[in-house]
């Protein structure tokens, strides 16, 4: 497996990139997921984790993650789509002039080149108290882009007015609970309209937002469970719209993670080579963000036509049909064509069920490339041509050749019932 020419590894550039072998993979999927989504108005970057088990000198001790041990990337996702990223190992990327007077870390300059590649003005970014920070935010202003999250409380810009020490006695800190104080910062015009705020809830927490436009409390509902009428019952409770914003917007990254790792298939592997970890994550990504675009299509032809859609494909169905149509991307094409010369009624009576729109389902394509073949997925099929092909016997000739022939590809059962009760 090579993703670049190892003849070119020897500039300057390449040294100061660790990852060079791996990149040209990277930047692809980089480039890709980015042609082929348009962000929301709110989006978050958090970072993403590929766990290794092998020996490299870039890998990260992990002790705070369920994936363990390896390479660490920060990703912008938006509800479970990954944008773009940028791995932490090497240099930090190079941004515009302008932005050099800020002297970011290089954590934040990973955040604000992630923030330049945002397709809309102004989107709203949630990020958790890694990120946070004053400087942060004004050059994340600079590059027209709003952000929310939790901050720590020293070196990040919280005002002391705003902080609030945790208290251990437990009576004294249950009357504390629901304190609220905040202050704006004003006459900065890098970074206007910045909230500092804290809230006590179990402990004080701390928030730094560029992107609210006031501090409230907002009434929610959730289910409880009721000893008197002995089942679940709403029961309304006080959240502070900051809070409520961060909570809700915060996950996207994480549903990125979730999706991915659901149907992966390195959870038997122990991988030693620090290129395959980078392969299998790189496959994982595109899979997962091709799942939502199918998803977020669907969704829209659904409000366009309402009705005489085939069934929707679950994440796993949708997968494994990925898998099929890269093994067999000639019955993949049969099908698409199939699909495009079917009219309504014929469209709606093959979309029974999620199986006979898959690509194997509905693809008539024999192997020895006749036109005219059978469909053996279905009931009426099958019956069909039991009705038309008379078998008596199986010999050599039919098993090579012919529909039967079929059965050594995968693509159908490898034998069907015979009318007559002497035949099997």
């Amino acid at each position: 497996m090579c993703f670049c020419d190892f003849r070119d590894t020897k500039t300057p550039k390449a040294k100061k990139n660790p990852l060079f072998n791996a990149q040209p993979l990277l930047d692809e999927l980089n480039h890709q997921a980015k042609k082929m989504w348009t962000t929301s108005k709110w989006v978050s970057i958090d970072e993403q984790t590929l766990g290794f088990k092998g020996r490299h000198g870039l890998k990260l001790r992990i002790l705070y993650k369920r994936e363990g041990d390896g390479f660490q990337c920060d990703a912008v996702c938006d509800r479970g789509y990954t944008y773009s990223f940028y791995f932490r190992h090497g240099d930090a990327p190079d941004l515009p002039e302008e932005f050099k007077k800020f002297k970011l870390s290089p954590t934040a300059r990973r955040v604000v080149w992630l923030a330049l590649r945002l397709p809309n003005l102004w989107t709203r970014i949630y990020m958790d108290n890694l990120f946070n920070s004053r400087k942060l935010y004004s050059a994340l202003h600079m590059a027209n882009a709003l952000t929310h999250g939790v901050a720590r409380t020293t070196g990040r810009g919280i005002p002391p007015s705003v902080v609030q020490k945790e208290e251990k006695n437990e009576g004294k800190a249950e009357k504390l609970r629901g304190l609220t104080q905040a202050a704006v910062l004003s006459n900065d015009l890098q970074c206007p309209n910045l909230i500092a705020c804290s809230v006590y809830d179990t402990k004080p927490v701390h928030f730094l937002s560029g992107a609210a436009e006031s501090v409230h409390w907002i009434e929610k509902k959730r289910k409880v469970w009721s000893d008197i009428h002995q089942e679940m019952k709403l029961v309304g409770f006080m959240r502070l719209n900051l809070v409520n914003d961060y909570n809700n917007n915060m996950n996207s990254t994480d549903i990125a993670d979730q999706l991915r790792g659901v149907y992966r298939p390195d959870h038997w592997m122990r991988n030693r080579k620090w290129w395959w970890a980078f392969f299998i994550w790189s496959i994982g990504v595109a899979a997962t963000n091709s799942w939502l675009m199918y998803e977020n299509m669907y969704e829209c032809e659904k409000r366009k036509k309402g009705r005489g859609l085939p069934p929707k494909w679950t994440h796993c169905e949708f997968l494994v049909e990925l898998v099929y149509d890269f093994m067999f991307p000639s019955s993949a094409r049969f099908h698409v064509e199939q699909l495009m010369e079917m009219d309504d009624n014929s469209f709606k009576l093959r979309a029974r069920t999620s199986r006979s729109f898959s690509a194997f389902g509905c693809a008539s394509v024999s192997v020895s490339g006749d036109d005219d073949s059978w469909d053996l997925t279905t009931q009426s099929g099958k019956m069909e041509y039991l009705e038309e092909i008379k078998q008596s016997r199986l010999n050599k000739s039919r098993l090579e050749s012919g529909y039967f022939a079929c059965r050594f590809d995968g693509l159908r059962h490898a034998s069907l019932p015979t009318p007559g009760p002497d035949h099997c």
